[in-house]
């Protein structure tokens, strides 16, 4: 039996508990421990290191599966008087709900390990519908694993168990009156913090995630570290299905042929193009970097005749790059942006962010196809938000995250460090660290509430205006307007000390938001863009690049998925593109320049497409073909326009559907 033997402040109940939480956790590290013996020879050399973390993250799961464990008994002790060892019944009762409850966690560690032996993979809530037919998967278990010998083991493991809690309840509790009320303050206290600390998993803003399993790029080490048990519960949300095949192939010739794929093929989905680049003329590679403004609002800025000038330092930099106005995100929040700017795939789950679905974790991104180039993503909070932290670590070989705890700046509040000082951290890592060319993701999060201006802001000064004028503009308070015009100094303030650096001359600034905002009016928008709500995907965006490209301003349809293999095309690598993203310098794909929008707020879906002059929306309150571009009252258009009604209909759908099945179908591969 465990047994701390604590008498100094522990009463018998809390060293029950304590003993029993930890007997679940010893049998969990040991249940990892077979894990990793029996699929031993799947670690890859020179990952000893990523082993040792693995273990390290798994164990704090185990704690989690632990303290869950916990609760059926814990529930019995917090009973004022209730005494286990008296209650004959009541005791069984106890003793036998935990053998079955750990029996059952058991069969599923057993059926996780046969899992993982066929197809690679950790058991999840969605295994069943990968085995098809259950019989036959059954019967191929029967013949493959020794079942009998398993659940003989199981069965002696749940013997043993119940004894060591027969045992536990038995010696392990005495009157309640034994101990003063000061002991059993302690005790509860303790024990309480033992319980909501192995729960959460970590000290610092968010929790522990499933997300940070995949900090690896190696498969095994991310799947050594996942319980299997909780994998199940992380999953459990996204079990039904999630893309509908025939519907794909039903839309395939139109989508396939919008992307450019040289090799349709109905029955496989092909998607994938292999695009060879001539080079773009330049000796040394390029470095890139990537800024992510957030709520980047096209028509609160200064580069869509906004009286308020609130982003005056990137319209100077606008000004001496290539601008495209007409830049679309598929969706409207900053998890489903970066995702998209990332895989090159509208994030269109309809329950949480693809981000946040270990399923589709597993994403073929352009950017490992940077060859030779270092990849940098900072962040000035955690990337335990919205676990977006496992489509870098997973996905992105030999990434360098920086986030909250990296830096040696203060965080200002619950999103981290300020903008300014984001950046500045960031040139620092970027002019010091960087050896190879590089690709660099700063992302900001202060133009959102709170709206934290830091003391420490450097020149920066605050404006005011009434109202009434900033309601013409769509900003709710001088807060909000602001929190923009800080964001946009940080943002004049990182680029200035980058043309201090040698990396500047060589370097393609890419400055777009993660979406727009919603604007019940603009004075400075088209009407048909605002009552169509699309300020909530229109931003613009920035190419930066004076040593290759000449200022210019673009009106042609961009998109949030565009952003890689236009860079991929600056550089002048060859790439491989298996999704929905396409050059934006690419000439011969300018007759046919859409952006795809969705929403999730709207049952059953909202789902649009954007052409040079209309807008095809598809949604519960409106239906049709209009022209955003207009002042005029919303009318539908698709009568007079039937033949572009149908085609943007049948591309709109097409791309949704797509999208849908190709979150579960890119996986990454070796180039």
């Amino acid at each position: 039996m465990l047994d701390l033997r604590i008498k100094s402040f522990l009463t018998k109940k809390s060293r029950v508990f304590l003993s029993y939480f930890l007997l679940h956790l010893f049998y969990f590290i040991i249940l990892r421990f077979v894990f990793v013996l029996m699929f031993i020879g799947q670690i890859s050399e020179g990952r000893t290191g990523e082993l040792f973390k693995a273990f390290y993250l798994g164990t704090k799961f185990d704690l989690r599966l632990s303290a869950l464990m916990s609760l059926p008994l814990a529930f019995f002790l917090l009973i004022p008087r209730l005494q286990l060892t008296q209650t004959r019944l009541l005791k069984k009762i106890v003793m036998l709900t935990s053998t079955v409850l750990l029996s059952s966690v058991i069969i599923i560690y057993f059926i996780d390990l046969g899992f993982f032996s066929y197809l690679g993979t950790r058991i999840s809530a969605t295994s069943i519908e990968v085995v098809q037919n259950p019989w036959i998967a059954l019967k191929m278990a029967w013949e493959t694993y020794p079942v009998i010998w398993a659940f003989l083991l199981i069965f002696f493991i749940g013997f043993v168990h119940y004894q060591i809690l027969n045992r536990l309840l038995r010696e392990g509790i005495l009157y309640y009156g034994h101990f003063d009320w000061k002991i059993k303050f302690l005790s509860f206290i303790f024990c309480f913090l033992l319980f909501a600390g192995s729960l959460y998993g970590k000290f610092a803003h968010f929790p522990l995630r499933w997300s940070e399993a995949y900090f690896s790029t190696d498969s095994f080490i991310s799947n050594f570290a996942l319980n299997p048990v909780l994998n199940i519960i992380d999953t459990l949300k996204f079990k039904n299905k999630n893309f509908d095949k025939e519907k794909v192939q039903e839309h395939y010739s139109e989508v396939s042929e919008f992307l450019g794929v040289k090799n349709p093929n109905f029955k496989e989905l092909n998607f994938r193009r292999d695009i060879k680049n001539l080079g773009n003329g330049v000796k040394n590679p390029p470095n890139i970097v990537i800024i992510v403004l957030e709520s980047l609002a096209a028509n609160k800025t200064s580069l869509f005749q906004n009286n308020l000038d609130p982003t005056p330092y990137l319209k100077k930099v606008a000004n001496e790059s290539v601008l495209f106005t007409r830049y679309f995100t598929p969706t409207e929040a900053t998890a489903r942006g970066i995702f998209a700017t990332m895989t090159g795939i509208p994030d269109v789950s309809s329950a949480k962010t693809s981000s946040r679905n270990p399923l589709v974790v597993n994403q073929h991104t352009i950017i490992n196809q940077f060859e030779g180039y270092d990849k940098y993503y900072f962040l000035g909070g955690s990337a335990n938000w919205g676990n977006i932290r496992g489509i870098f670590s997973y996905n992105v070989d030999g990434i360098h995250i920086f986030e909250e705890g990296s830096y040696s700046s203060e965080r200002i509040d619950v999103w981290g460090i300020s903008d300014l000082d984001l950046f500045t951290e960031a040139n620092k890592v970027l002019s010091e660290k960087a050896k190879r060319p590089f690709v660099a993701l700063i992302q900001t999060a202060g133009f959102h509430r709170p709206y934290t201006i830091p003391e420490k802001s450097g020149a920066f000064q605050k404006k005011t205006h009434s109202l009434k004028e900033l309601k013409k503009y769509s900003f709710h308070s001088n807060d909000e307007y602001n929190s923009l015009r800080f964001q946009d100094y940080s943002f004049g303030h990182f680029m200035n000390l980058a043309k201090n650096e040698s990396y500047y001359n060589n370097t393609i600034f890419i400055v777009a938001g993660d979406h727009g905002l919603p604007a019940p009016q603009s004075v400075n928008m088209p009407k048909g863009l605002i009552d169509l709500r699309l300020t909530i995907h229109h931003t613009p965006l920035v190419v930066h690049a004076p040593f290759l490209l000449k200022p210019k301003v673009s009106n042609k349809i961009a998109s949030q998925l565009d952003i890689f293999p236009t860079l991929a095309g600056l550089i002048g690598i060859n790439y491989t593109n298996t999704t929905l993203g396409r050059d934006l310098f690419d000439e011969s794909l300018d007759e046919q320049r859409y952006a795809f929008t969705y929403s999730w707020h709207e049952r059953p879906r909202r789902i649009g497409l954007i052409s040079d002059s209309f807008y095809y929306l598809e949604s519960p309150s409106l239906k049709g073909l209009f022209d955003y571009t207009s002042n005029k009252e919303l009318k539908d258009l698709s009568q007079e326009f039937p033949e572009e009604h149908q085609k943007m209909k049948n591309l709109c759908e097409g791309l949704y559907e797509t999208a849908r099945y190709m979150l579960f179908h890119n996986p990454k591969f070796k180039n």
